[in-house]
């Protein structure tokens, strides 16, 4: 449809009413992503990681990324875009997403620091 939302009569002439529930069920499931970002303080060393649930709680998938070096803030970063990526590879369209930096949030609802000189705000 025009708004984004899948016509489900047009499925009805091909397949059972039971699939065609399942398929309305996955256009409005939710899933909720948790990532974090971890820096050594000894030789600046990151990585990332996150998990991904259902609205229940029930983990679908967890993810690590090893990043070399660079900030916690860019490590917090890294964390949001590779699990938008992951969402995007799994044909999820809608999730909340968790993460325990405000410095991160705050960057994310300013539109002006795309700007900013960090490559992964521009990406996220």
């Amino acid at each position: 449809m025009p708004d984004g939302v899948w016509n489900l009569d047009m499925f009805r002439v091909w397949l059972s009413e039971d699939m065609v529930k399942q398929i309305g069920a996955a256009e409005s499931t939710w899933v909720h992503l948790f990532t974090d970002g971890a820096v050594a303080r000894d030789t600046g060393s990151a990585s990332t990681g996150g998990v991904l649930c259902d609205q229940l709680g029930n983990q679908i998938l967890g993810f690590n990324h090893y990043l070399e070096r660079c900030t916690p803030f860019e490590a917090e970063l890294w964390g949001i875009l590779d699990s938008l990526l992951i969402l995007l590879s799994k044909d999820f369209k809608r999730a909340t997403i968790q993460t325990d930096n405000p410095k991160v949030v705050r960057a994310l609802q300013d539109n002006g620091m795309e700007d900013s000189g960090i490559n992964v705000i521009r990406r996220v």
